[in-house]
Order: C-alpha cells, then sequence, then structure tokens
C-alpha cells in the first residue's frame, strides 16, 4: 500500500466523540465519579472527598468540560440499622477546579445534595417490591385455608403455604441451574410461609460504601451551579 493510500485510510477513521450532557435546567444534577474510596461506616462528618466529571456538560451557551475535578466534606454521617433503615451520607461540593486550574469556591446554602446509600440498599420502593409479594402469598393462602378447615389453627395453614412455596421453587425457571433440591426446598418453605419478606424487612442494611469509581448524583442550587459554568468559559 502507497503512503497515498495510507494517508486516505487514517483521515477516513472517524475520530472519537467525547460523551456529552445537555442540561435542560440547572435544578439538574452532575454525574461525578469518586476518585476516592468512603467508608460509609468509618465516614464521620466534616471528612473530605473528591471526585471529577467524566463528560462534557452543556447549558445554553456553556459548557462545563470533563476533567472538572469536585471536592467537598461529609456534611452528615448515618449507620446503616435493621429494619428497612440504610445508612446514608449527605456530601456537599465546596469547590470546583476546572481543567485550566480555575476554581470556584462554593457556600453550604448552595448545595441541595440528597442523601447517598449503598447501590443494594432499600429505600422504601424496594422494601415494598421486594417484600411486598411475601406478605401478600402469605395472606392470600391463609384466609382460604382458614375457611375450609374446622381447625383454625396454624399447623395446617402453614404445611399448605410450605407445599404452595416448594411448588413454586420447583416450577420457576432457575437462573442457577446447579441449584440443589435441598436449596429449593428450603427456600419453599420460606416463601411459603412468609418469612423471607420479614427477614428482609428486619435484616441490617449495608452500609453507604463508595469506592474510586463510583458515580454519584450531586445537585447544587442553580445560582451555583451557574457560577461553575460561567467560569468554565473565558
Amino acid at each position: 500500500m502507497g503512503l497515498a493510500a495510507l494517508l486516505i485510510a487514517a483521515l477516513s477513521v472517524p475520530l472519537p466523540v467525547s460523551a456529552k450532557q445537555t442540561l435542560k435546567s440547572l435544578k439538574e444534577p452532575l454525574t461525578l465519579q469518586m476518585t476516592m474510596a468512603l467508608e460509609g461506616k468509618a465516614t464521620v462528618e466534616g471528612d473530605m472527598f473528591q471526585a471529577v466529571l467524566t463528560e462534557d456538560y452543556d447549558y445554553e451557551k456553556w459548557t462545563l468540560p470533563a476533567g472538572t475535578k469536585f471536592s467537598g466534606r461529609i456534611t452528615k454521617s448515618k449507620t446503616s440499622h435493621h429494619m428497612a433503615r440504610p445508612g446514608y451520607v449527605v456530601m456537599d461540593i465546596t469547590e470546583a477546579t476546572l481543567p485550566d486550574g480555575t476554581s470556584v469556591a462554593l457556600a453550604d446554602y448552595q448545595n441541595r445534595n440528597k442523601p447517598v446509600v449503598h447501590k443494594d440498599a432499600n429505600t422504601v420502593k424496594r422494601v415494598v417490591y421486594n417484600g411486598l409479594p411475601f406478605f401478600l402469598v402469605n395472606a392470600a393462602t391463609t384466609l382460604p385455608l382458614r375457611l375450609v378447615t374446622t381447625v383454625p389453627g396454624m399447623p395446617i395453614g402453614f404445611a399448605s403455604k410450605m407445599a404452595l412455596g416448594v411448588a413454586k421453587e420447583y416450577h420457576r425457571k432457575d437462573k442457577d441451574k446447579n441449584r440443589p433440591n435441598g436449596h429449593k426446598v428450603g427456600y419453599g418453605v420460606l416463601v411459603g410461609t412468609g418469612l423471607p419478606g420479614i427477614m428482609f424487612t428486619a435484616a441490617k442494611r449495608p452500609e453507604p460504601d463508595l469506592k474510586a469509581g463510583d458515580n454519584i448524583d450531586v445537585y447544587l442550587e442553580p445560582e451555583g451551579l451557574l457560577q461553575v459554568f460561567e467560569a468554565s468559559t473565558p
């Protein structure tokens, strides 16, 4: 292949397009990537954190470039508890530093961040979504079984519901094809009696740990975010 052909081939290769986000409102969040780890249980108020913007953000005539660094501090920290109460941290941005070194200081009142929880922690929505089906199965089978039996006690009701739970486990498609029968029977008994819902709700939630590379959404007051955008354009 001649030199001319090589040049044509090189010019024909499309250049990579940098990722870009467009904000329609300054009330929308910026998604930042953590550049350090935070251990939720050990995190206390006043601890510092750092994160970086990995995509360009456009708003009207301004562009906030990828590589903009954000630093801040933890303003509130709670450890996890039982009964669907996940731990959380509240993170306030105190400074934004553009790739050219320009920095913008941000005050506490310019932050409006929501609590950050572990990605697997239970919100109210997750508790309802994951726990309610078990309680519904339990409730839906208890009343009919008590109506058809002359013994209103628990043994017959529980035995029947255990059988229904086990049947469900054997009937459903399994993601793990190697799951042993004992596991199916054991979990089927729990599903039938509604115990997973109780266990799920009562279990202690994971701590709000963050690793380097995890994404977080940060919210700034429109006035503060506008300051950062304005500083990004000479």
